[in-house]
């Protein structure tokens, strides 16, 4: 399967519990920058020198698809995504999309960064720095039983899926590419 983005897509990783840091007394224009920073490092999914999507995000996309067809469950129990690592395509320059390589710090520029408010669950808004890339796509396969799901239903679910941060404003996607094999 191949899918491309219609909107830029806003990644997000957890990256775990962190301990709370805190901030200088006196806030420089530096210290906000490296802030910054150290916010898109940890947000962007990377390694193996490239950008990639891990397969439980497009196999939680789809399972949030299949809600709207009341089949969310069937979708947790019958479908995977094959690959262990999915590369995230990029296209620059107008060029079609393939994989960015090299070292993360590299794209720490302008083009890939989005800097956001976010509000929190206890209120206040935070501010928020992570990868974005506005000419997507990935491949992959899925595997599903198919006793509980068809190709038809993947298909109808992949119409509707949302991939990153702040769906469904950021993620949205075409199917370019659905075969059955």
């Amino acid at each position: 399967m191949r899918i491309s983005g219609v909107t830029p897509l806003l990644m997000n990783r957890f990256p775990g519990i962190l301990p709370t840091e805190r901030r200088p007394t006196t806030v420089t224009q530096q210290w906000i920058d490296e802030d910054h920073k150290k916010k898109w490092l940890r947000a962007a999914h990377f390694a193996n020198g490239t950008f990639h999507l891990p397969p439980e995000m497009l196999e939680g996309a789809l399972y949030a698809a299949g809600t709207k067809m009341r089949k969310k469950d069937a979708f947790k129990r019958s479908v995977m995504v094959v690959e262990d690592f999915v590369k995230l395509l990029v296209g620059v320059g107008g060029k079609p999309p393939a994989p960015l390589t090299g070292e993360l710090e590299d794209y720490y520029t302008p083009e890939y960064i989005d800097i956001r408010g976010v509000p929190t669950r206890t209120g206040p808004t935070v501010e928020q720095c992570r990868p974005i890339f506005r000419n997507w796509a990935v491949e992959f396969t899925y595997r599903y039983d198919g006793l509980s799901v068809n190709a038809g239903d993947i298909r109808k679910a992949m119409d509707n899926m949302y991939l990153g941060s702040f769906r469904p404003r950021f993620g949205r996607l075409r199917v370019e590419k659905f075969q059955e094999l």
